[in-house]
């Protein structure tokens, strides 16, 4: 289960942590469209951020990411908000691979 959790300071983002890996359940090539996707998206947003905005931090583990933005911006939000929503799309196609929450 891949699970994606948005933490909220007020209106902003404050940090995204996404872990885990879509497990294949027998008999099913599903997982691996969801891990790439989710992926895609993960990778787009942290480089689009680190890139184009700066005042973020970036940690990487083992089966796990965290965004932390440290910036009232407004490219720094919408890129948050994108990713939300692109994450909760896929969250809502495929509830078996992917959890979105907010906190």
């Amino acid at each position: 289960m891949i699970r994606a959790t948005f933490v909220r300071q007020g209106e902003r983002i404050a940090s995204v942590t996404i872990s885990g890996h879509a497990l294949p359940p027998e008999r099913e090539d599903t997982y691996d469209l969801v891990c790439a996707s989710v992926s895609s998206a993960v990778f787009m947003a942290a480089n689009t951020l680190t890139a184009f905005v700066g005042d973020c931090t970036i940690a990487e583990e083992e089966n796990c990411i965290r965004i932390q933005v440290d910036s009232n911006s407004v490219a720094a939000q919408s890129i948050l908000q994108g990713l939300w929503l692109h994450l909760d799309q896929i969250a809502e196609q495929y509830p078996r691979f992917v959890r979105t929450q907010q906190r």
